[in-house]
C-alpha cells in the first residue's frame, strides 16, 4: 500500500457571490446582487432557458412579471439559486 499526498483545490475564482431577493419574488420584480459581473441564465421547471442576461457588479432589478408562476433555477458561473415566482 502506498499513499499520495493530499492536495486541496479551490474553485473560488468562478464564484460570483450572488444574492436574489425577495425570494419568493414580490410584485414581479426580482433583485439580483452580485460581487462581480456575470452572464446569468434562468431556467423554468422543465429545464427550458427563459432568460439570459449580462449583469454587472452591484444590484440589478429584473422584471419577471411575464414569467409563469413556479420554481426557477438561476445560474451565474458556478452558482445556482432556486427562485420562486408566486
Amino acid at each position: 500500500t502506498s499513499y499520495s499526498r493530499v492536495v486541496t483545490i479551490y474553485f473560488d475564482a468562478d464564484k460570483t457571490n450572488i444574492q436574489v431577493y425577495p425570494n419568493p419574488v414580490a410584485d414581479g420584480m426580482m433583485n439580483v446582487k452580485m460581487d462581480k459581473a456575470a452572464m446569468i441564465e434562468m431556467y423554468n421547471n422543465a429545464g427550458i432557458l427563459v432568460l439570459r442576461k449580462m449583469l454587472y457588479a452591484g444590484n440589478s432589478v429584473i422584471d419577471v412579471r411575464s414569467f409563469n408562476k413556479g420554481n426557477y433555477i438561476l445560474k451565474a458561473n458556478a452558482e445556482v439559486i432556486k427562485v420562486i415566482i408566486p
